[in-house]
C-alpha cells in the first residue's frame, strides 16, 4: 500500500567503448570526461564475488530555461534557469536477466529511481566532471547488484508463464547535431508575454487570466559501453494565454490557447497570437450561456483538435509497449497485471475500421509546409528514429518499444523519448473511404435520426492535462481510473448539440465515460481533410501510471517539454457515452469584477 500511496502523492551487435574514441573530440571536456570514466569503470568497477557490469550508459543534459509570466500586463513570475544533469545507468547480469525493471516492495519501492542522477557543474572543469561521473556510477553499480540479487530470487519464486529478455540487440548509431542552440532572450520573452496578458483587460466577465512564454534549449550528450554515441540539440518555445470564467450557474470554465514553435523567433507574430487570444475569450464568454447535458449516448464527431488530444490520451497509452515490472511480491504482482496496453494481445488482429492506417514517423520534418514539432532524429537511448507502421488496414502490426523487449517485439522501435513509455513523434491517421466535412456531418445527424434522437453531438475541443490545474478534481478521477486499467478522457472545451436542421446548442464541459479500446472499431466515417496539431505528451493511461509506480515520479521530468504531432482528419464514432464534467457549482463572487465598473 505505501507504493500506491506514493503514487497518490506523485499525482508518472556489441562494441567495446574504446571503439568510441574515434567519436571523442578532444576539445569537448565533458565527452572526454564521459569516455574515460566510462572506460575505467568498465575495467576496473567490481565488487568481490559479485557481477561486473555489461553495460553502463551517461546521458547529460545541459538545458537553458526562461519563462515570463504576465497577468493583465503586470508581471507574475519569471524564470531564468541553467542545469546540467548526468543520468547513468548500469546493468549487471546478462541481457536476458538484469538488475532493470524490478521494484522491491520489501524496501523503498522508489529507491533507485533516480539512480546515478545528479546535478554537474556547468563549467567545463574536466577533473571536477570525471570525479562526479565516478561518484555516480558508483552509486548506480551499487544499487544494481542489489537489485539483481533480489529480482533474481524473485523470479525463482514467482510463476509467470514466460518472461522477456531485459535488453536487446541493437546495431550501434552515432549521430552528431550541426545546430548550436541560442541562448533565450528575456526581453523578447516578456515583451510577448506582456503584450499578450494585455489582451484580457477590460473584461470583466473572465474572472482570472494568464499569458506565459516559455524557451527551453536543450544539448543532450550520450554514450554507453555499446558504441552508441550522440550530442543532440533542440529548442522548445511556447506562448501559452489562458482564461478562467463560471457559467451563470457557477461551473468552472477556462480555456488556453498554446503557440508552439521549434524557438521563440518562430512563433507566430505577437498581433497574430492577440487576435488568436481575442477571439478564445468571447467563445468562452459565450460558453458561459452553455446548456448542460446530463447524460448522453450516441454518435460524436470529433473535430480535428479533439481527436489530436483524443489521441494524445488514449492511443499513445494503447501503443507504447513496456514489459510488466517484477515485483518483489506476489500479491501486488497479480495486481499490476491490469496495468499494460491492452493492444499487446491484439497483434495483426483488427482494432480500427478496416480501410483505417495509423503511421508514426519522426523522420518527417514538415506537413504542408509547417514543422512537425514531434520530429526527432535519434532517441534517448542513442538509437536512430523510423518510420513504424501501427495500424494497417485496420489490423495492429506493430506497437512502439524501447530496448526492453515485450512478448514478440524484441527490438526497439527507436521511441524511448526520455520518459517511461515509449511514444510517437508523428502520427498520420487516414482512412480510405474519407468524405467532406458536410456529408460526415450529415451522417453523424442521420445516425442520430435512426436511434430514435433529435440532436446528436459535436465535440471540437478537448482539454489537454498541462492546461488544468494538478489539483482539479477530474484529473485525480483520471489518475484514479487509470490505477484502475480504466479509460476516463479529459472534458471537453467545446462541444455543442447539432439538430437536422443545422442549429446548434453549445454545451458546458462534457466528458467521455466508460470509453473501450474496441470502440475504434466502431467509426462510421472520416474527413477528407485532415490538420496538423502539436499536442504537449499529457497521458495519464494505465501503462504511463505503472511506470511511475515503478520507476518514480522522478521518471516523469520533461513531460511538458515532449511534443507528438498528430496529423488526422475529424472521426466519427457510432456511439459514445458523455456525461456532464461539472461535479458541484462552486459559489460565484459576491462582489462583481472589479472591470466591471470600468
Amino acid at each position: 500500500m505505501k507504493a500506491f500511496r506514493l503514487l497518490a502523492i506523485g499525482l508518472c551487435i556489441v562494441l567495446s567503448v574504446t571503439n568510441v574514441s574515434s567519436e571523442v573530440d578532444e576539445d569537448d571536456t565533458l565527452l572526454r570526461a564521459m569516455h574515460d570514466e566510462m572506460d575505467r569503470a568498465l575495467s576496473e568497477l567490481q565488487l568481490e564475488d559479485e557481477p561486473k557490469p555489461y553495460f553502463i550508459s551517461y546521458t547529460v543534459e545541459e538545458t537553458t530555461t526562461a519563462s515570463e509570466s504576465y497577468v493583465l500586463g503586470a508581471q507574475d513570475g519569471s524564470i531564468y534557469d541553467q542545469v546540467r544533469r548526468l543520468t547513468t545507468k548500469v546493468r549487471v547480469g546478462s541481457k536476458s536477466l538484469d538488475n532493470s525493471n524490478f521494484v522491491n516492495l520489501q524496501s523503498d519501492p522508489t529507491a533507485g529511481a533516480n539512480s546515478g542522477s545528479l546535478l554537474l557543474p556547468i563549467d567545463d572543469n574536466y577533473h571536477e566532471l570525471r570525479r562526479s561521473l565516478w561518484i555516480a556510477t558508483d552509486q548506480a553499480y551499487k544499487e544494481a547488484i542489489a537489485a539483481y540479487a533480489a529480482k533474481k530470487a524473485a523470479v525463482s519464486a514467482q510463476s509467470r508463464r514466460s518472461r522477456s529478455a531485459d535488453f536487446s540487440d541493437e546495431v550501434p548509431f552515432s549521430f552528431k547535431s550541426s545546430n548550436e542552440v541560442p541562448q533565450p532572450s528575456t526581453e523578447a520573452i516578456s515583451s510577448i508575454a506582456r503584450e499578450l496578458s494585455k489582451t484580457f483587460q477590460g473584461h470583466s466577465e473572465i474572472f482570472g487570466s494568464s499569458a506565459t512564454v516559455v524557451s527551453v534549449a536543450t544539448k543532450r550528450t550520450y554514450l554507453d559501453s555499446e558504441g552508441n554515441y550522440h550530442t543532440y540539440t533542440t529548442e522548445f518555445c511556447s506562448a501559452k494565454s489562458r482564461a478562467e470564467t463560471h457559467s451563470t450557474e457557477g461551473t468552472e470554465l477556462s480555456d488556453t490557447t498554446t503557440f508552439l514553435a521549434k524557438g521563440c523567433g518562430e512563433l507566430p507574430d505577437v498581433s497574430t497570437m492577440k487576435q488568436q487570444t481575442a477571439q478564445m475569450v468571447d467563445q468562452l464568454k459565450r460558453q458561459r450561456h452553455a446548456e448542460e447535458l446530463a447524460a448522453y449516448d450516441g454518435p460524436v464527431l470529433l473535430e480535428a483538435q479533439a481527436v489530436a488530444e483524443f489521441a494524445n490520451q488514449v492511443l499513445l497509452d494503447l501503443f507504447g509497449a513496456v514489459p510488466l515490472p517484477q515485483i518483489g511480491n506476489a500479491d501486488f504482482d497479480a495486481r499490476i497485471q491490469q496495468l499494460t496496453t491492452p493492444f499487446l494481445d491484439r497483434m495483426n488482429a483488427r482494432v480500427f475500421p478496416r480501410s483505417f492506417n495509423i503511421v508514426n514517423d519522426p523522420t518527417i520534418t514538415e506537413y504542408e509546409g509547417r514543422p512537425l514539432l514531434g520530429s526527432y532524429s535519434v532517441d534517448a537511448e542513442g538509437l536512430p528514429s523510423r518510420r513504424t507502421e501501427l495500424v494497417v488496414e485496420g489490423r495492429l502490426r506493430r506497437l512502439l518499444t524501447s530496448r526492453a523487449p515485450i512478448g514478440s517485439l524484441e527490438n526497439s522501435t527507436g521511441s524511448h523519448r526520455g520518459l517511461p513509455l515509449p511514444l510517437p513523434g508523428n502520427l498520420f491517421l487516414t482512412m480510405d473511404s474519407a468524405v467532406t466535412m458536410d456529408e460526415l456531418k450529415s451522417q453523424l445527424l442521420a445516425t442520430a435520426e435512426s436511434n430514435g434522437s433529435d440532436f446528436a453531438v459535436f465535440i471540437r475541443k478537448i482539454s489537454n492535462a498541462l492546461d488544468i490545474h494538478s489539483d482539479h478534481a477530474i484529473l485525480q478521477q483520471k489518475f484514479h481510473a487509470s490505477m484502475s486499467g480504466a479509460i476516463l478522457v479529459l472534458p471537453s472545451v467545446y462541444a455543442t448539440k447539432v439538430y437536422s436542421d443545422g442549429r446548434e446548442t453549445p454545451l458546458q464541459p462534457v466528458v467521455i465515460v466508460n470509453f473501450d479500446p474496441s470502440f475504434f472499431k466502431d467509426i462510421l466515417g472520416v474527413s477528407e481533410t485532415r490538420q496538423h496539431f502539436d499536442v504537449p505528451v499529457s497521458t495519464l493511461g494505465p501503462v504511463m501510471v505503472s511506470s511511475v509506480l515503478t520507476r518514480g515520479v522522478g521518471s516523469l521530468a520533461g513531460a511538458d517539454q515532449t511534443i507528438a504531432s498528430v496529423v488526422t482528419p475529424a472521426l466519427l464514432f457510432e456511439e459514445l457515452s458523455l456525461r456532464s464534467a461539472r461535479d458541484q457549482n462552486p459559489k460565484l463572487p459576491i462582489v462583481p469584477h472589479p472591470l466591471s465598473n470600468n
